[in-house]
């Protein structure tokens, strides 16, 4: 679980197997309109391989360095203009993007790169309700506690977070929705699966039906293709959006924060300094002492016993002396 964890996390987030090109004079072909866990991270990989360039999604939100620019345009939408996207997105290499959060700016979006098209991605609410509880929801109880929730905030990753939670809410309000989706889903599975149909009609009603395709990632290849005008490749698509690898990528990524990169950090700074090696075999030294010295009490105190033992066998008058205190002998 351990290893195959980290493999999984480091092969869809950080490093997908496709190929990432920044086209020459690239822009935003597609603006993924789907929600959180409708196969979004199956998605990314499929336009990456069929468009090049990178495609935003959630995960790499929670890393971006810019992630400010998300509340800015939640805020004030009026102070972020069609430019301010354009050098957001296409302007740092992005080709498309799916999820949230460009999903909730999806006609901000739209009004920059009038060309795009749109791409919902969809499935049955009741299993979306599940997938959400399972692969998003319920590992929170972990990756905001200590020892995580530290190397998050280290890393910004935290404040990330709690910037989408409030992007998140403004979003919902100015769409007029009554939760976004992740209160929804704390709100009980008939308030998610409400939710989750109000988001697919809304999009199916305000987006021209010319530039929007409803899709499933069952459906493969083909319709992203014909989506983008690319041809379909020779080769398996990308199926990695169940909620057991979900899970085990965001394991992956938790013990990769915990235990892999405070024990890497260890190698190098033992390696670099000769102070932290020293540190190091002094805290070894003090680690190892104890169970040691727990060992020779343990020993000392068996002898103890057998010499009682052989006390006790003597039977007689010698008997009767054993476990006298000399010290409380007057002489």
């Amino acid at each position: 679980m351990f290893l195959t964890s980290i493999w999984v996390w480091v092969n869809t987030v950080l490093f997908p197997p496709v190929p990432f090109p920044s086209p020459t004079n690239s822009s935003l072909h597609v603006i993924g309109v789907g929600l959180s866990r409708t196969g979004t991270l199956s998605t990314r990989l499929a336009l990456g391989k069929l468009l090049g360039g990178k495609i935003y999604h959630g995960f790499e939100s929670d890393m971006d360095d810019k992630a400010d620019f998300w509340l800015r345009a939640a805020e004030n939408p009026d102070c972020v203009s069609a430019e301010d996207w354009r050098e957001f997105l296409s302007g740092r290499g992005y080709t498309a993007g799916v999820g949230e959060p460009l999903a909730l700016f999806y006609k901000e979006v739209g009004a920059a790169y009038p060309e795009a098209k749109f791409l919902l991605n969809t499935r049955d609410p009741h299993s979306w309700y599940r997938s959400m509880r399972t692969a998003i929801i319920k590992p929170r109880g972990y990756l905001e506690r200590p020892p995580i929730s530290w190397i998050f905030s280290l890393f910004s990753i935290e404040r990330n977070k709690q910037l989408f939670h409030r992007v998140r809410a403004l979003s919902a309000e100015k769409l007029g929705l009554n939760h976004s989706s992740w209160s929804a889903v704390y709100a009980g599975e008939e308030a998610a699966v409400q939710f989750f149909t109000s988001w697919q009609q809304l999009m199916i009603k305000t987006i021209p039906a010319e530039k929007l395709l409803v899709y499933n990632v069952k459906e493969g290849w083909e319709p992203l293709a014909k989506l983008v005008g690319a041809e379909v490749p020779d080769e398996p698509f990308p199926q990695i959006n169940d909620g057991a690898t979900i899970s085990l990528i965001v394991i992956g990524g938790y013990y990769i924060l915990v235990i892999v990169l405070p024990i890497l950090l260890g190698v190098l700074l033992y390696a670099k300094s000769s102070r932290c090696r020293s540190a190091a075999l002094r805290i070894f030294v003090v680690f190892c002492r104890k169970p040691l010295g727990a060992l020779r009490l343990s020993g000392a105190r068996n002898s103890q016993t057998k010499v009682r033992n052989n006390n006790n066998n003597n039977g007689g008058e010698a008997g009767k002396y054993d476990y006298v205190k000399y010290a409380n002998m007057s002489v």
